[in-house]
């Protein structure tokens, strides 16, 4: 394959790569976007060496493609100028691959390439975008040694394997050093609204039947938890307390927060044994709650750049949502019980609950105590009713529980835990039904738990003998179990998103700590966010650009034929003679400006080597040079 065709195949990829990366974020209109498939038969005319498009037609494929890009924006996408941007590029793309003439053309697609991925960073945050973006950086060095290859008309290389690879290498070292010590700021310049939070139910001041019936249908990721200790049993990731129930709707009654006292880095609830507590580093995916989740009897929270609130259920809030993930850590002490305070709105029943109120007496007749009682529920319901998501609305006039209780005996946690919470309360054992999440998949290939909407659940917590005591009357569902590519790539994207998206200036702290204890600077680089933390990166990286720049010139001087290199000293005498020489000079202009023997018989010669094939043999390069010698010593023009 020779070089031209090597260069134009580049090209190609380029066009391809950056459209792709664009089409993966998921967010384009492909309507809009459809015009790109043109690019197709573009290039198929260019690797078969077909004469590019006249440029009137180009010109007016162009007009075209703005006039739709204005329409775009102003009604398809909304006013949206970055999604208008991304359809744009694709339908430049595929106008620019029938008008490829010069090698300047290739530079043309390779930045609108660029533009694209320059998008695509702003609509998805996925780890396949970083495949896409690592393959087109590689693409874009070998094009651009290609590029210099081509403008200077050699037809072949070779012995340049081990160049371009130290290149490309050096490259992602020099990369991946400014990568590191860029300053991180918290917002976005462009792109933000693109990430959109995930919608959760369940996780206000308010809840209400088919809330969670919709999010255990829904396998969105709401949030990635890493234990510092395996937890035995059935996670139960606390969120909300509520005690109010109207029969249709649950509410906290008790609307007011107090900020908790932050002590050191942790705001503390309660006072804890390090030995005898569970520590979760809890990563939220970006939506709208403000809860925050832990095991159980929740100790403290870790938490950067943020109050903590709590309210008189012990619920716990961030004091403002959050536009990206955010991340903090729960001490608890996993039990099934722990001390607690009663309270008479714990034994709140809705008008119309008489009926239930007698079914739990029939239950327990004969129990001897309420912790007996509470057994004797939850084994009832798990036992005579059916789990099921399929429910259907009940008749005008009879309430949800009701149709539960009495009718269908088929519903999901909220019909069983609000059927116990008002079972216990009718017979005077304070009661409160929990929301949060349960379970989670063991992603082993990450270390960490994942928690997705369809763990939504919702539990009982009864006050037996002045402690609140756990109990799940929903009986266990069909489990589906992940796969194993389905672990794997949810890894990859996680540790995209934590250590490449999420990048944060605390871990450019953390790697200035430890490469200073590395290189024995002592405490030089301890504080965090210290300016001038990254100080030993300025050294480094001027020897790789050093050492890439020399490598260039190598390559340069290696690319540039004998033939050529003489030719252009005869340019730089020429014009330094007075005679107009520019980069667009051809030969024949030369030819035609000067009436020199010695110039005519050195342009025949070189274009002879250059363009017509003939062997630079020693005979003729003794000759070549000697004819240059003469001009430049008789000063000839």
């Amino acid at each position: 394959m020779s070089m031209l065709l090597k260069y134009k195949v580049i090209t190609a990829l380029m066009a391809l790569t950056g459209c792709f990366a664009l089409l993966i974020t998921g967010e384009l209109n492909y309507l809009m976007a459809v015009g790109g498939i043109a690019a197709v038969p573009g290039y198929y005319r260019l690797l078969k060496g077909r004469e590019a498009f006249s440029k009137r037609s180009v010109s007016l494929l162009a007009s075209m493609a703005l006039a739709v890009f204005l329409f775009d924006v102003t009604v398809v996408s909304g006013g949206d100028i970055l999604l208008g941007v991304a359809h744009l590029t694709i339908v430049f793309q595929a106008v620019k691959s029938f008008d490829i003439r010069e090698p300047w053309d290739h530079l043309q697609v390779y930045f609108v390439s660029l533009l694209q991925l320059v998008v695509a960073s702003a609509l998805t945050q996925s780890a396949v975008f970083g495949a896409v973006f690592l393959f087109f950086s590689v693409m874009l060095v070998v094009a651009m040694i290609f590029s210099h290859y081509v403008r200077k008309g050699r037809s072949a290389v070779t012995g340049m394997k081990a160049p371009v690879s130290l290149i490309l290498i050096l490259t992602f070292v020099l990369t991946g050093l400014i990568f590191m010590a860029l300053p991180r700021r918290s917002f976005r310049i462009i792109g933000g609204r693109h990430l959109e939070a995930v919608r959760v139910s369940g996780f206000s001041d308010r809840v209400e039947f088919g809330d969670f019936g919709r999010m255990k249908l829904d396998p969105t990721v709401v949030m990635r938890i890493w234990t510092d200790k395996p937890v035995r049993g059935v996670r139960y990731w606390r969120g909300l307390v509520f005690d109010y129930f109207d029969g249709i709707t649950w509410k906290n009654s008790e609307t007011g927060k107090e900020r908790i006292t932050r002590e050191g880095e942790e705001y503390m609830l309660a006072p804890y044994d390090r030995d005898g507590v569970t520590r979760e580093n809890v990563v939220v995916e970006p939506s709208d709650m403000v809860v925050i989740f832990g095991l159980d009897e929740r100790k403290s929270v870790g938490i950067e750049r943020r109050a903590v609130l709590k309210d008189s259920s012990d619920n716990l809030y961030l004091s403002r949502p959050s536009s990206g993930s955010i991340s903090y850590t729960v001490v608890s002490s996993v039990n099934d019980s722990y001390p607690g305070d009663s309270d008479p709105r714990y034994l709140q029943l809705p008008q119309g609950s008489k009926r239930i109120v007698d079914l739990a007496r029939r239950i327990t007749a004969g129990a001897g105590s309420d912790r007996q009682r509470a057994g004797l529920i939850e084994r009832y319901l798990k036992a005579n009713y059916r789990y099921s998501l399929n429910t259907d609305k009940p008749a005008p006039g009879v309430r949800a529980i009701d149709d539960f209780l009495f009718n269908t005996k088929e519903g999901y946690c909220q019909h069983y835990a609000t059927a116990m919470v008002l079972m216990l309360r009718g017979l005077g054992i304070p009661a409160r039904i929990v929301t949060g999440f349960s379970g989670g998949e063991d992603n082993a290939y990450g270390g960490y738990i994942i928690v997705r909407q369809s763990d939504a659940h919702s539990w009982v917590e009864a006050f037996l003998g002045r402690l609140w005591g756990r109990f799940d009357p929903t009986p266990p569902s069909v489990l589906h179990e992940p796969s194993l590519v389905s672990l794997v790539m949810d890894s990859v994207n996680t540790n995209w998103a934590r250590y490449v998206v999420g990048f944060s200036s605390a871990d450019q702290g953390t790697i200035a700590r430890r490469l200073s204890s590395l290189f024995g600077l002592g405490n030089r680089y301890q504080r965090p966010g210290r300016p001038g933390q990254f100080g030993f990166v300025l050294p480094v990286g001027v020897i790789l650009v050093g050492i890439i720049f020399i490598l260039i010139r190598r390559i340069r001087r290696r690319s540039v034929s004998l033939a050529t290199k003489k030719y252009l000293e005869l340019m730089a005498f020429l014009k330094k003679r007075g005679m107009t020489v520019g980069p667009a000079t051809t030969p024949g202009d030369i030819r035609r400006m000067s009436g020199s023997g010695k110039i005519l018989e050195f342009i025949g010669l070189y274009e002879d080597c250059r363009f017509g094939g003939k062997e630079m043999s020693p005979p003729v390069r003794r000759r070549y040079e000697g004819i240059l010698r003469q001009i430049l010593k008789k000063g000839e023009s």
